[in-house]
């Protein structure tokens, strides 16, 4: 089966490919190479887009229980009203990246949502391997429940958020704070996280698009988990991916490789490969892999009411595309007093692959379009925070 990379994606991460096109590949293993190709990279990324002005900082230190210090840095939006907040954990693959380097997206979350978040400079691998950053991790989300009447934050509405290696920070948190019995965790957004540390074998169709090849993951896992990565011993807390009962474990929501995911079943029982989510009933479809040409029976059109309902005289059913891109059109359906139009399929998709002011992005349940949920970098991803938005605040 070939693959080709959607144009809009491709547009999106051409700055990073660009500058990585004449990087050479650093070999298995070898960690400092790799801090010196990625940091650069993520740090231009973090600054591709204006950094808000109305997103004041303030830094904060705790002790972790082995008495190493933590760095924490708490981003606030200017008269947002006490509410939720978010403990946000960079990407690194656990063995790079540190809050500098995120400042910019983390400061664009905050603007875009109204919701306050602390970020975590948790300790990286290999120089402190896994549980260190966990417990690191688990220290913030301690200190952010005590301290919440003072930053004006709802205990019961903090949740936990990450991209890649913090996605998977996030998700082993929530893990480990139901082993512990708290502090609570409201809600899991996860960005493109990296939660299992079984995935070594390449992919013939998606290597050639990678940006985070199988040879960081044979790199990362190792660094942070020693000679026990891709063993029968490694705990959940570690590669989420290995949770086996997900009894009282809080949702899930987020973005993973370019389609909407999944929520962690509440009730026991055995969980799938999250890379290949089951498809349900009443689920969030999965993205297409051109998200410009929808599938428009997946989209939830209008339909004709039911014979009894139907107004007088009855509606006529104009299948042209003069009706169908009228200036009164929306999602494809064209709406008068008398009069419904339909849009022939050709016609639909050809206006939503050409961006007509009348047409919609299609969303999800949760208020992730479609399109969003394909683009993965740090500067391309502001109608996340409209859904993380939207998951912590109901």
């Amino acid at each position: 089966m070939a693959l080709s990379l959607d144009p809009e994606i491709a547009q999106a991460l051409a700055p990073m490919a660009g500058a990585m096109a004449d990087a050479t590949p650093p070999a298995v293993g070898d960690i400092a190479a790799r801090r010196a190709m990625w940091e650069p990279i993520i740090g231009a990324a973090g600054t591709a887009q204006p950094i808000p002005d109305d997103v004041k900082t303030s830094e904060h230190h705790t002790t972790a229980d082995d008495g190493a210090r933590i760095t924490m840095r708490w981003y606030t939006k200017d008269g947002a009203a006490p509410g939720p907040a978010v403990l946000f954990f960079h990407g690194g693959g656990y063995i790079f990246g540190h809050i500098d380097l995120f400042d910019g997206p983390v400061s664009r979350y905050v603007s875009a949502s109204g919701v306050p978040m602390l970020s975590v400079e948790y300790r990286r691998a290999p120089e402190h391997p896994f549980p260190a950053p966990l417990e690191d991790a688990y220290s913030a989300l301690r200190w952010l429940h005590a301290h919440a009447a003072e930053l004006g934050v709802d205990r019961d509405r903090i949740g936990v958020m990450g991209d890649s290696a913090g996605g998977g920070m996030a998700a082993g948190l929530t893990i480990l704070a139901r082993e512990r019995g708290g502090p609570k965790v409201a809600r899991q957004i996860l960005i493109m996280p990296m939660l299992d540390d079984r995935t070594t074998t390449p992919d013939p169709h998606i290597a050639p698009y990678l940006l985070w090849s199988y040879d960081d993951s044979l790199t990362a896992w190792p660094a942070l988990l020693g000679e026990a990565a891709g063993g029968p011993g490694v705990p959940a807390t570690a590669a989420p991916a290995r949770l086996e009962d997900a009894t009282g474990h809080r949702p899930a929501a987020g973005l993973h490789r370019g389609r909407p995911a999944r929520r962690l079943p509440r009730r026991r029982r055995r969980l799938r490969h999250q890379t290949q989510p089951r498809r349900r009933a009443g689920r969030i479809p999965p993205a297409p892999r051109c998200p410009t040409r929808v599938r428009l029976h997946r989209l939830h059109l209008r339909r004709r009411p039911p014979r009894h309902h139907r107004p007088h005289p009855r509606p006529h059913i104009h299948l042209s595309r003069h009706r169908a891109r009228s200036p009164h059109a929306t999602g494809g359906v064209c709406r008068r007093s008398t009069q419904v139009a339909r849009t022939p399929l050709p016609a639909a998709t050809e206006s939503l692959g050409h961006r007509h002011e009348h047409t919609e992005a299609p969303r999800g349940r949760a208020g992730i379009p479609l399109r969003a949920a394909c683009a993965l970098t740090a500067g391309r991803l502001p109608d996340s925070m409209r859904a993380a938005r939207h998951l912590i605040l109901t």
